[in-house]
């Protein structure tokens, strides 16, 4: 009878172990299958400059702004830890999520608060965290102040205000393209919070801007690039929303 069990208990151990290979081979299947149809996605995509559609001339100014203060050798020693550690990564995918971190970038000199919505995106603010001095640097070229890291929110609806914020902003400053939505994810699921849009249908052209949803003087030390397009942002939501 021990025999018995023992002879059972060795099966069913093996055939577990057996289940556990096909599980992880079938997970590796379609984590392949997913590179490739990614791969194949950005490998047909134009470079993100050539879509690159700043709405707005403060914007342009602020784009100007950021470029200047990356250092060529900062963004190269990123994009070479980045590649080193994801050799099925494209030069291509790489462009695009670079593009988008810059892009996000701009959203948080602009806007105060701004959740991070893609783990592809987060994924190179964290290589470039690991540069602790050019991050700082850079930090305090273009917004003033550090920014600290805002970790990747996760979840099918995080934050539905916050991130219907995100989408308004986002293709207020520079219009919407498939590539970069493959990165962020659907646009324009949540609806702008009524309370806050209300603040906007009496706002003068010199007041400054209700609660503290926008990065104003006042609050930090933000550039003048970034004071023209907090500026224009908020009259141009003023506009809209009358």
């Amino acid at each position: 009878m021990d025999s018995m069990s023992s002879f059972w208990t060795l099966f069913i151990v093996v055939i577990l172990i057996i289940f556990w290979f096909i599980f992880r081979a079938i997970r590796r299947n379609r984590g392949n299958r997913k590179t490739r149809s990614r791969n194949a996605f950005f490998l047909s995509s134009p470079s993100p400059s050539s879509l690159a559609q700043e709405r707005h001339p403060e914007i342009t100014e602020l784009m100007q702004l950021l470029e200047q203060s990356i250092p060529a050798s900062y963004a190269h020693s990123v994009r070479s830890r980045v590649i080193e550690a994801h050799p099925e990564l494209t030069e291509q995918e790489y462009d695009w999520r670079w593009h988008e971190l810059k892009r996000y970038f701009m959203l948080c000199a602009i806007m105060n608060r701004v959740p991070m919505f893609s783990s592809d995106v987060d994924e190179l603010w964290h290589e470039m965290l690991m540069f602790t001095r050019e991050y700082q640097q850079f930090s305090e070229a273009f917004f003033g102040r550090m920014l600290h890291h805002a970790p990747h929110s996760g979840g099918s609806q995080p934050m539905p205000e916050e991130r219907a914020w995100f989408d308004w902003l986002y293709v207020e400053c520079f219009g919407w393209n498939r590539y970069s939505a493959s990165l962020w994810g659907t646009f324009f699921n949540h609806p702008l919070p009524s309370d806050e849009l209300s603040r906007y249908y009496k706002l003068t052209t010199s007041a400054q801007p209700a609660g503290d949803r926008w990065n104003t003087q006042e609050d930090i030390a933000i550039s003048q690039q970034a004071q023209q397009a907090v500026h224009k942002i908020v009259q141009h939501l003023h506009e809209r929303v009358n």
